[in-house]
Order: C-alpha cells, then structure tokens, then sequence
C-alpha cells in the first residue's frame, strides 16, 4: 500500500530536454547541505489553451540515506481518475546491501520478485527471480570468490533446478584473468541452441599480455581467434573456421634494414634547454591542420561564472541563441531560446523551494504554455 501524504502545496515544473536539465543542475553553485527528500510526487502535463492532459504521474519515496525503497506510478481510468498502475518496492538490510525487490500491478497483485542472499562478507552467494504474470517462473543464481574476492563461478537455474547457465573464471594473484568459460543457450525457431564461449589469456613478467586464444562453439560451427600482443598491442590475429582459415590480420611494417645501412647516424645534438610554455589555452590546436569548420559553440559567462549567453553556428551561420538568467543565489531562473533559422522562441521558467529544489518549470513556445510538470516533496524532518 501507498501511505497518503498530506498536500502542501502543487507546483509546476516542465523538464524540456536532457541537455537543458543537465545544464540546471551543473549551473547550480554550492551550498549548505540540502535537507534530505522522504518522497517526491512528480506529474507531467501537456498544455492546450485552458486545457491541460495528464501524460505521467510518479510518486517515488527514498529512506533516510537517499536509496529509493518505493516508486509508484499512476494513470487516468476512462472516468479521468487517478488509479494506480503499478508500484515497486525495494528493501535493504541494516548494512544498506540490497536485499531485493517486489513489483505490484494496479489489482495490487504481485508479477515480479527478486531477492539477494550474502554470505559473512557481504558478497552475494544467491540472486532469486520470480515472474508472477502466469504461472510463477523461478530462476537463481549462485555465484562462487576466491581469496581476492573476484567472482570465479555464476550458474544459473531455471524453477525444476535445471542448469540453464554458467560462467567461469580463473584469475592470477596479481589479478589478471587466465581462463574464462562461458556457456548459455540461445533461442531459436526450433529449438535453444548451445553457446559456448571458453579464453586462455598468456602474460610475460610484466603482466603484459602476450596471446589470447578464444574458442567459440554455437551448435556445430566452431570458431577459434588466436592474437598475439607486444606491448598491449595486437601484432597477430588469426581466424579459423571449422578448422579453416578465415582471415590473418598482421600489421604492416617497413623493412628497414637496408636504409639504415645507406647512412651513418649523424652526430648526437649538442642538449638544449628550450624554455617550457604552457599557453595552449590560447593556441588553435586546428590552426595548421587543413579543416573546414561546420558547427561552433561560443558561451560567455558572467561574473560569477555561470553562463549567460550560449551561440550556435553552422556553417558560419547563427542557428541557435540562448540566455541564461539567475536568481540571487545563482540558480537558474529562466532561459531565452531563439531558433534563428525556424523564427521561433522557447521560454523555459523555473523556481524552487526554500530547501533549492526545482518545484515549478514552464516552456512557453513563441509566449504561449505547452508543458509543464507538478512536483510536490515530503521532507525527513531535520535535527
């Protein structure tokens, strides 16, 4: 169940792009610790005239630490109320390990499940599915350490404890991985056929690693990949096939013996001591390289800092500007968006509450609202 939260108040709040949200929260400046949100009912409207159409309505609640232990998510039924859709919860023990996971739909009936068991050191030995949509469908998986911890063996099982999955890994004590064997079945028309994917990994003193062969086997085709490296770098690739070769990659390298004996090495150049700059900030790194430059983005910033206006060109043309406008405390206030190319204008507002948090954000498309969201917190009560 969903514990009824006392309204306070609704605010608005419309979230235009991934670019103009990123930008809101890397404007923001620093400031004493915000007071920690318990939930955060979040609605989303599209705006046509006086009318406005519900497009999403979240409710997500967080414990004391931040982790969200609860997210519900809302519709309209055909009478235009408000009704639940589904509804996730999510647990932690008392270390903060999450334990798992439960999925409710709109009947409140539970369709998903899952659950984390830890062994003394905290590591997972045991990860539980459960589909409820039909017929309750079980899967697990049990994973295997080794002293540095690393995860040697993952197998996995369907509901009648057949093995369905597995994965094996061998490591060095200095922690490179020497053997990996992998094996899965992949669905098909007729009937799941068997991959197998199994790699020996060679490394010299340095822990460099000199050659890697993988050997892949998917119903009957057999594939085989033999590379060999010096100094990291592949210097050998070779394929097979069936136990045919399909390909040999070899980089290409000059010859040099003859040319270096056309000449005598010249004497060693008396040591210079050219004096170090470090003005790259105002060096074209394009100036003497050929280029021809398509699209360039200038912003210019205000005292404090923050951007205040941002120009795009194409092709030497302005496409797009855009200014920025800030409240006292240096959070933004509004943006200015003018598409110089389409003749439009956007206008996106925001405000925030007491505690700096976005409560209300409004696109306004050539002066008129299109969007706008509604967001209302709860807060953990501060000591």
């Amino acid at each position: 169940m969903i514990t009824n939260i006392t309204k306070s108040t609704f605010f608005t709040f419309f979230i235009g792009n991934i670019i103009t949200w990123g930008l809101l929260v890397s404007f923001q400046q620093h400031s004493a610790p915000k007071a920690k949100i318990k939930t955060k009912t979040h609605k989303i409207f599209d705006v046509d005239g006086n009318a406005t159409l519900l497009k999403e309505h979240t409710k997500t609640t967080y414990n004391i630490h931040g982790e969200v232990i609860e997210q519900a998510e809302y519709k309209l039924d055909a009478s235009e109320k408000t009704v639940l859709e589904q509804l996730k919860l999510t647990k932690y023990n008392r270390q903060g390990l999450y334990i798992g996971s439960m999925v409710y739909n709109s009947n409140n009936a539970l369709i998903w499940s899952e659950e984390y068991n830890y062994n003394e050191y905290d590591q997972v030995v045991k990860i539980t599915q459960t589909n409820y949509t039909e017929h309750p469908a079980i899967s697990y998986t049990l994973l295997a350490y080794d002293s540095q911890g690393n995860v040697i063996l993952s197998q996995t099982f369907d509901q009648k404890d057949h093995q369905t999955s597995e994965q094996k890994r061998n490591y060095a004590t200095t922690g490179e991985l020497l053997t990996a064997h992998d094996w899965y079945y992949i669905p098909t028309n007729n009937k799941p056929i068997k991959r197998s994917i199994n790699i020996d990994n060679q490394y010299n003193s340095r822990g460099q690693i000199v050659q890697s062969t993988q050997l892949l086997q998917e119903g009957k085709d057999r594939f085989k990949d033999v590379k060999h490296f010096k100094n990291s770098a592949i210097v050998d690739w070779i394929k097979y096939k069936n136990g045919r070769l399909i390909s040999h990659f070899k980089p290409f390298t000059k010859d040099t013996n003859m040319i270096q004996q056309q000449y005598l090495l010249p004497p060693p150049i008396p040591e210079q001591h050219t004096p170090l700059e470090y003005d790259d900030s105002k060096r074209d790194p394009l100036e003497n390289i050929p280029h021809e430059t398509v699209r360039t983005v200038a912003i210019k910033n205000n005292k404090q800092g923050l951007p205040q206006k941002k120009v795009t060109r194409f092709n030497n043309q302005i496409t797009e500007v855009i200014y920025y406008y800030y409240n006292d405390l240096g959070l933004l206030q509004s943006e200015k968006i003018h598409h110089k190319i389409e003749r439009t204008t956007e206008e996106i507002q925001y405000e925030y509450d007491s505690h700096q948090n976005l409560i209300q954000q409004k696109l306004f498309i050539d002066g008129t609202l299109t969007t706008q969201h509604l967001l209302q917190y709860e807060y953990y009560h501060q000591k």
